[in-house]
């Protein structure tokens, strides 16, 4: 199953936008893996050391059930903090290097919620 489009983007909005069923409105659409889109330009040099985030909200196929699922990451800049359904999967540093997590236990039948945050090193 490929997920790299229908991703949304931004500057991290209200609280509660990581929740399983928030709508992340005020996030762009991209497909990943991307760069900034002008939402982090139109900001300027001064918010570069802001968290933004990533929402991707999806239906697992029915044939999925009973398999061990994982989820594969190309790389995120530079600090990744990956949840799945509200629980947190894992916190990765390391912009250019992929790495992954084991999801099986994480998804549930029909809509899942799959926020991730993506932070300088230094926050």
């Amino acid at each position: 199953m490929v997920l790299s489009d229908g991703w949304r983007f931004g500057p991290v909005p209200a609280v509660g936008w990581d929740q399983p069923g928030a709508d992340g409105d005020g996030l762009a659409e991209v497909v990943v893996p991307t760069v900034w889109p002008p939402v982090v330009a139109a900001l300027g040099p001064a918010s570069w050391e802001r968290t933004f985030c990533y929402r991707r909200d999806f239906v697992l196929p029915a044939h999925f059930a009973g398999m061990r699922v994982f989820v594969d990451f190309a790389g995120v800049m530079t600090k990744a903090t990956v949840h799945l359904n509200g629980h947190q999967l894992g916190v990765h540093l390391g912009g250019y290097l992929p790495f992954s997590y084991e999801v099986t236990d994480f998804l549930v039948e029909g809509h899942n919620s799959w926020p991730c945050w993506s932070t300088p090193a230094s926050t």
